[in-house]
């Protein structure tokens, strides 16, 4: 999930992007339409486990939220390489109450 940030005092931030990872790590989101990408934006980064096999793969982890925002640009290929270590998980994961 992309989550746009608030910005210049506004509490709207705009409509956040979902999308699956496929098998090669790739992903496409959604925010109004199919495959229409996400809103320009910084964003906060969420990768959530929709599956016991993605829980799996997020060692435990329901939701581990991105260290870094990331930023959308206009007019640009927003192209993003998401790597979450071990430690990462580990320290931005939310599990299970």
């Amino acid at each position: 999930m992309f989550a746009p940030v608030a910005g210049g005092g506004s509490l709207k931030s705009g409509k956040p992007g979902f999308g699956d990872i496929q098998p090669d790590g790739s992903f496409v989101l959604s925010s109004y339409g199919n495959d229409d990408g996400a809103v320009v934006s910084d964003h906060w980064v969420s990768v959530i486990a929709n599956s016991d096999v993605a829980k799996k793969q997020l060692g435990g982890a329901n939701r581990v939220t991105y260290p870094k925002r990331l930023t959308v640009a206009a007019g640009e290929e927003n192209v993003f390489a998401i790597e979450l270590s071990a430690e990462d998980v580990k320290r931005f994961g939310e599990l299970d109450d």
